[in-house]
Formats: C-alpha cells, sequence, structure tokens
C-alpha cells in the first residue's frame, strides 16, 4: 500500500505553508490496494510530512511524517482537518496504552485479534477494569480497607 502510493503517477500532491512558516505537504490516493492479499480491499491513503522551519540559532528539526488510511474519499481542502483528527486519535490511543502500561495493567498493544478476537475481549475486559477501578477507589469503603491491607502504603 505504501509502496503503491509513493510509485503513484495518480497520487494527489499539496502543499500548505501556514503563518508560523510551517510547510505542510501531502500526497493522497483514492482507491488503493490494502495489501497483496486483498488486492480487492481498496482503501485511500493520505500521506503527511511537517517542515518547521529552523532559526537563527537552531537548524531546522527532522520533518515529522505520518501516513493515515482511511475509508472517506480524499479531496484537497479538508486534509488539514482530517490530518488533525488522525493526529488527535493516535494522541488519545497512545495515552491510553501508556496509562495502562505505567499503572500496573500490564497491557501492551496488540495489533492482531487472536482466535475469533480474543486479544480484543481481553483489550475491552482491561478497559473495563479501568472504568471500575477508579469508581470503586471513590464510593467503596471496604474496597479502600481491602486495597489498603493487600497494598500497604510505606510512611
Amino acid at each position: 500500500m505504501f509502496n503503491y502510493l509513493h510509485r503513484s503517477t495518480e497520487a494527489q500532491h499539496l502543499e500548505v505553508q501556514t503563518e508560523d512558516g510551517v510547510i505542510h505537504r501531502f500526497k493522497y490516493l483514492d482507491q488503493v490496494p490494502l495489501n497483496e492479499s486483498n488486492q480487492e480491499v481498496k482503501v485511500h491513503v493520505l500521506h503527511y510530512e511537517e517542515l518547521k522551519p529552523g532559526t537563527k540559532r537552531n537548524p531546522p528539526p527532522q520533518p515529522k511524517t505520518a501516513t493515515w488510511v482511511t475509508d472517506l474519499p480524499l479531496e484537497a481542502e479538508p486534509l488539514m482537518k482530517i490530518k488533525n483528527a488522525g493526529r488527535a486519535r493516535w494522541k488519545i490511543e497512545n495515552e491510553t496504552f501508556n496509562t495502562l502500561k505505567n499503572q500496573g495493567y500490564h497491557f501492551e498493544p496488540n495489533f492482531g485479534h487472536g482466535n475469533k478476537h480474543l486479544s480484543t475481549g481481553f483489550g475491552l475486559r482491561m478497559m473495563l477494569a479501568c472504568l471500575i477501578d477508579p469508581i470503586e477507589l471513590r464510593c467503596d469503603g471496604r474496597f479502600n480497607d481491602a486495597l489498603d491491607s493487600a497494598c500497604p502504603k510505606n510512611s
């Protein structure tokens, strides 16, 4: 899919420079085969590159790049909105996984779904636990007592 986009002569290009001097480059193509095994599945691909200007003291930083796959048809006008939505979603997902990983839930991102959606089920249970734990901590004194006896805090 990525090679298809980069080799394509039909891909559309758009470059926008914002008031702060940042250059936003877009390359996009509709109806791209998902992969070699699923040629009949067509998706829309958006590749983005952000180039920030340097300053007198600092050279320009490395460009930031990202690529998204969507079922939305891509046109030039809303590309900035689509890019912003894609980055916001990634940020939310990344922060959620970091919270799960760092709060003792031992949960890692899994991009496969296992046998009959096994890892999806585990992930949903983990998210449900993240929802229930704060409610129990706030509302149930017995839960707090059990937690204190199981995990005493060092003074």
